[in-house]
């Protein structure tokens, strides 16, 4: 009697836990793709997750959270008064030039989708490469008097990182006020982390978003991959460099291409404030921003920068760069070392096409992911059926990001075309209105595009069967690349 009561009361515990485990496994099953339901924003997304999570509500719904939640809410989304009436003043200032620019038509486009306003008195410098753009960065820190504001994706622990720690560290013992932000996974790429070096150097520093269990933070997808560099309000740097001796490339074996710029004027401004609304985020901190210094030269250069990312700057960017492709007369070429573009941004470009522009994209031949290779390489045909043009440029590995709209637009910047930067990365591109600029970079396209090899219809169509499926399969994923 006494067996049967006691399997009895196994048997009552068993199924107890067992309807609580299907009670649990149903709930959560659930509850995770009701709020993708709620939330997501793209139908391929949102049908991803809420299959994942139904089938397999607990391995479906704890990659959700790790992965699928937006927990990005802005905490510095309002501008001082003082900032909002300098903004006020320059774009009042720019009417006369929107009547009179080759680029008119394309000045207010972003005006309409962004809250950033044209800057004014802006004259810029292209730095290609680490070999250009590291000596004029660390002589811009070596000079600075007031204070510095750097933000990174990746901060190596290298012989061009520790050039940037001593930098930094002298620049510390000088009393110079330094601020410097590392993504939260890039400063990760290093080990030790650059972090505690430049703690021990004394200089103030955060991780933006990073990973941890107590307290919880698993927003481990939404990187910051912003590059910021501003010095005493009076220049500015920002592109797609990260810090780190790989952009070197006539030093380091296999290392990426890119561009970054100098700025001076207005759009020094945004800048730091784009890089302060990162530090609250991050922190919790908020500091006044140092006065801009008068320029010393009265330039005519105008300019506008574009904030994307997670939160209320989401879809901004690809907003503006599909109204941009829309609006071209004559000619396109965008230059990215990753291309998913989006359903949106691809009919867009074939709209392009069929009114006469000539649309053309310049890729890296190889990029440092494989995946994200395949996965282009399946949308390819669509796009070079009806006209558009690929070039692969061969090593070394181009990572520049570079719009170039009718010679006389150009956007530059840290965005990729591909979901990750356009969904999920906080980015910064910079809109760049000037005739001698935007012809300079459109002759660099042109330099490299003669580099580069022309895909055929053919080269897809020739693939083995196997490459095919493979392209295919990784496409699949390419919401989430």
């Amino acid at each position: 009697m006494n067996d049967f009561k006691y399997n009895f009361y196994l048997a009552a515990q068993s199924s107890t836990f067992w309807l609580v485990f299907f009670i649990a496994y149903v709930v959560l099953g659930l509850f995770s793709a009701g709020h993708a339901l709620l939330h997501k924003r793209d139908s391929r997304s949102a049908l991803g997750w809420v299959v994942a999570c139904l089938v397999l509500p607990i391995a479906g719904s704890v990659a959700y959270l790790l992965f699928g939640i937006n927990r990005i809410k802005s905490k510095a989304k309002q501008l001082s008064k003082e900032m909002l009436l300098k903004e006020a003043q320059v774009d009042l200032s720019s009417v006369a030039l929107k009547k009179k620019h080759k680029a008119k038509y394309l000045m207010t486009i972003a005006e309409t989708i962004t809250p950033g306003l044209l800057t004014n008195n802006n004259q810029w410098q292209c730095l290609r490469n680490g070999e250009q753009a590291f000596p004029a960065m660390l002589k811009a820190i070596n000079e600075a008097k007031h204070q510095v504001l750097l933000s990174t994706y990746i901060f190596g622990n290298d012989a061009t990182g520790q050039a940037f720690n001593g930098a930094l560290k002298a620049a510390h013992e000088r009393g110079v006020s330094l601020y410097v932000l590392i993504d939260g996974i890039g400063a990760r790429y290093s080990v030790p982390s650059m972090l505690k070096t430049l703690k021990r150097s004394g200089i103030r520093c955060a991780a933006f978003l990073p990973p941890r269990w107590f307290p919880p933070q698993i927003s481990i997808n939404l990187r910051n991959h912003r590059k910021i560099l501003v010095v005493d309000q009076r220049v500015a740097f920002t592109g797609g460099i990260n810090i780190t001796h790989k952009h070197c490339v006539s030093a380091v074996k296999n290392g990426a291409a890119d561009l970054h710029f100098s700025f001076t004027g207005g759009v020094v401004e945004q800048l730091s404030e784009l890089f302060w609304r990162d530090w609250q985020l991050a922190t919790g901190e908020f500091s006044k921003m140092l006065e801009r210094s008068p320029a010393e030269i009265e330039a005519q250069g105008y300019c506008r920068l574009i904030a994307d990312g997670p939160d209320g700057d989401l879809d901004k960017l690809s907003l503006t760069l599909n109204a941009v492709i829309s609006a071209a007369k004559e000619h396109v070429i965008l230059m990215t070392p990753y291309f998913i573009p989006s359903k949106g941004m691809i009919a867009v470009m074939l709209s392009a096409v069929q009114k006469g522009v000539t649309v053309e994209v310049l890729l890296p031949a190889k990029s440092n992911l494989w995946y994200v290779d395949w996965a282009t390489q399946h949308m390819m045909g669509e796009l070079i059926n009806w006209g558009v043009k690929i070039y692969r440029k061969p090593a070394p590995f181009e990572h520049s990001k570079l719009v170039v709209v009718d010679d006389c637009y150009v956007m530059v910047g840290s965005a990729n075309i591909d979901p990750r930067s356009l969904r999920l990365n906080f980015e910064l591109m910079v809109e760049v209105f000037d005739q001698p600029f935007c012809e300079e970079m459109s002759r660099l396209t042109h330099e490299l595009k003669h580099q580069s090899e022309l895909v055929t219809i053919g080269d897809i169509l020739k693939r083995p069967l196997w490459q095919k499926l493979r392209d295919g399969f990784f496409w699949l994923f390419s919401p989430y690349l």
